[in-house]
């Protein structure tokens, strides 16, 4: 236990008397911090689905109008799976 904190207080000393370990251990981290925070974004918005509704039984119907409903997709229902990918690719 007592060579590891030995190591961590060499190292930390180490870091501080170096510029780029410096800039390395802390300002590279927070702009990256901010760069992800404020750059990139996960919320997305209309996102193309399709879904091939191979039957027509009540609980692909309410999947179906739930998928529709929501703000997140846009949903493109057929009932042949190369049509609907067609479809997708042509945008």
């Amino acid at each position: 236990m007592r060579r590891l904190k030995s190591l961590v207080k060499k190292e930390f000393f180490q870091i501080l008397r170096d510029p780029s370990s410096l800039m390395i251990s802390f300002v590279l981290p927070t702009i990256l911090l901010f760069i992800y925070g404020y750059g990139v974004s996960l919320d997305y918005k209309s996102l193309a689905i399709g879904l091939v509704l191979e039957e027509t039984s009540p609980d692909a119907q309410s999947f179906a109008k739930a998928l529709t409903n929501s703000s997140y997709f846009s949903v493109s229902i057929e009932r042949d799976r190369i049509k609907l990918n067609q479809q997708l690719i042509e945008g």
